[in-house]
């Protein structure tokens, strides 16, 4: 009895509070809504592109030689494919075929929008100075053959210079930029701070558009912040590539292009071992053929001074020890002059992959040599693989 009592008790209380602040309650509710709805609209989707790309190991159809070895797939050549497709030198290489330093905007409504490939102008830059890189390009149409340009620093800019300022004069290439000029279309603009042309494509729409100008070089972070490379299984060989963007084209493309830069990277270093190693190849051949025309011609100098005649069993046994010591000493020179090309060939080149030795005789093969040989080659093939990601003043 008495627990129901409190329990109604505790009713009213509760109808008291929201009796008293309900209209408080409401207002906040509705606030917090509009503020979800407002942020929901204003804020632009994101969407992401994926793609996949399979790192085929060398253990698949590879012949059991010294080269084969030192190229063996390994989960650790997984972890550093990953790395070289999120490295530098591979971003780089997909933003030569890009060009999305240049970025256009509009405002509608109170919600701004990329036009990406859609703008109804285009900006062809020259020079852009660091002091304008990120500043907002606003270009307002007059007419149908000119536009004015105005160039602000962003508020932050505006703040911090502001701030500066009071402290100690700012020096001249420190200090904030300001434009607003009259200018007609397809008429280059020459500043010091920036050289552009705008080039008119079709109407406008709208009477306010703006747009940023990056050199392509500098977005290799907006890129790599973006793109994530993971293993699409534990023990797979496929690994996984996406890329987050507000629009869905460019990140489609610049997905395309990482894969396309990396894959063609791949193939270059492919080709040039595979040519590495018919050269050397090509070297043994020579080499070798040299050696049987001077056998050859050794032989037809010993025949035609040497008179032999069977008279016996004696001269038999005669005749064939000579032959025997004549391919000994063949097997002995063809084993130096392999030596030799080996010696050569790692002295006078810098890519020792297309060295390969595995068709060596068993009889002269020199297991010692082969060993250092691959010390070598690993050696070299780990130094490759660091120069991707790093450089050569790297310790």
């Amino acid at each position: 009895m008495q627990q129901r009592k409190n329990n109604e008790i505790g009713f009213d209380e509760l109808r008291t509070f929201l009796a008293r602040y309900k209209w408080l309650i409401i207002t906040s509710v509705l606030l917090t809504t509009m503020i979800a709805i407002v942020t929901a609209y204003i804020l632009p989707n994101i969407y992401q592109s994926n793609s996949s790309i399979e790192i085929v190991s060398s253990r698949e159809g590879v012949r059991h030689d010294i080269m084969g070895r030192v190229t063996q797939a390994t989960d650790e050549n997984i972890v550093n494919e990953k790395e070289i497709i999120q490295s530098r030198y591979i971003i780089f290489k997909a933003l030569e075929n890009l060009n999305i330093g240049t970025r256009y905007f509009v405002t509608k409504h109170f919600k701004t929008k990329e036009l990406y490939k859609s703008s109804p102008f285009i900006v062809k830059s020259g020079l852009i100075a660091e002091q304008v890189e990120g500043y907002l390009f606003q270009l307002i149409p007059v007419g149908e053959k000119k536009f004015r340009l105005i160039v602000e620093p962003p508020l932050k800019k505006k703040l911090i210079s502001k701030v500066r300022s009071y402290i100690e004069p700012l020096p001249e290439k420190e200090q904030p930029v300001y434009y607003d000029k009259l200018h007609e279309f397809a008429k280059p603009i020459n500043t010091p701070w920036f050289n552009i042309t705008v080039q008119k494509i079709y109407k406008f729409d709208n009477n306010h558009y703006s747009f940023t100008l990056t050199p392509n070089e500098k977005m290799f972070r907006f890129v790599q912040k973006k793109l994530t490379v993971s293993n699409l299984s534990e023990k797979g060989t496929i690994l996984s590539l996406a890329f987050e963007d507000t629009v869905s084209l460019r990140a489609k493309e610049i997905l395309d292009a990482i894969g396309y830069a990396y894959v063609s990277e791949k193939l270059s270093l492919k080709t040039k071992s595979a040519q590495s190693k018919l050269n050397f190849i090509d070297s043994q051949l020579k080499a070798i053929n040299t050696t049987l025309e001077s056998s050859a011609n050794k032989l037809q100098t010993f025949k035609a001074s040497n008179i032999i005649i069977n008279i016996g069993d004696k001269t038999s046994a005669t005749t064939q020890k000579l032959s025997d010591l004549e391919t000994q000493l063949y097997e002995l020179a063809m084993s130096k002059s392999v030596l030799e090309n080996i010696h050569n060939y790692i002295e006078s080149h810098n890519d020792i992959r297309g060295i390969d030795v595995s068709f060596k005789n068993e009889q002269y093969s020199n297991n010692t040599v082969d060993a250092i040989i691959i010390k070598i080659q690993d050696a070299n093939a780990r130094r490759i693989s660091m120069l991707e990601k790093h450089t050569k003043l790297h310790p």
